[in-house]
């Protein structure tokens, strides 16, 4: 299943006015947004990310997740489907479980997206809470899983690297680091993966190697600009 990772709705827009062409063939491109209930206010609709997206694409759809409308949704005429949930909303159980539904109905050719911080839940691992009360020695969370063995960080600067790359060699994870604004389209095929950048901006491919004998696993860089695409270091 394709998916766009991007820091911001400018970068969701940008990103998407690269794959004009393609989203509009004959299909249809949703964004769903949480209903009002769950968020405890009277807008659950991120409207910046709606309006953003609607200049690149004026036939979005805009569906509230859980209501007949999307119930009667046709997948298989879907382009696109942007999902406006929170961290929060998405780490929960039932969003954990959406999201499972959704990457068997979302097949070849169909694309998730996820805009700011919720797209730092699209690893199998999730960065620490930096208001969390955990030491170095706690495991990283487990994360949505759509991109394989991999923790995403949306915002490079938002994250202390070097301790957060020790982690991530000891548990054997890799990194995706977005510098924003940026969005980078990833093809995930089974364990492995693909990336190319949207738009402008850059990204960070992080992955270790173990070194013959006991040595520490040795972090690999691969850095992803403008149009450029790459797999994970080898």
């Amino acid at each position: 299943m394709p998916l766009i990772l991007a820091t911001d709705a400018g970068a969701a827009a940008d990103a998407l006015a690269h794959l004009a062409d393609e989203q509009r063939a004959a299909r249809r491109n949703v964004l769903a947004y949480a209903p009002a209930v769950l968020l405890q206010e009277a807008g659950a609709l991120d409207e910046e990310l709606a309006e953003t997206l609607r200049e690149v694409l004026p036939e979005l759809v805009m569906v509230e997740l859980g209501s007949a409308r999307f119930g009667r949704l046709n997948f298989d005429a879907l382009a696109l489907l942007a999902l406006d949930l929170s961290p929060a909303l998405l780490d929960a159980p039932a969003g954990r479980r959406l999201v499972d539904a959704l990457g068997g109905l979302l097949r070849e050719g169909k694309t998730l997206l996820l805009a700011g911080d919720a797209a730092g839940m699209a690893g199998a691992l999730l960065a620490p809470d930096a208001a969390a009360e955990e030491d170095d020695e706690t495991p990283l969370r487990a994360g949505l899983g759509l991109l394989p063995g991999a923790l995403v960080l949306p915002s490079l600067q938002s994250a202390d690297l070097r301790t957060l790359l020790q982690r991530l060699s000891e548990q054997g994870g890799r990194l995706l680091a977005l510098e924003a604004p940026a969005a980078v389209l990833c093809e995930v095929t089974g364990a492995h993966a693909h990336f190319r950048m949207l738009g402008g901006g850059s990204a960070q491919l992080v992955a270790f190697a173990q070194p013959v004998g006991e040595g520490a696993p040795t972090a690999r860089l691969h850095p992803l600009t403008h149009t450029q695409d790459a797999g994970w270091p080898a």
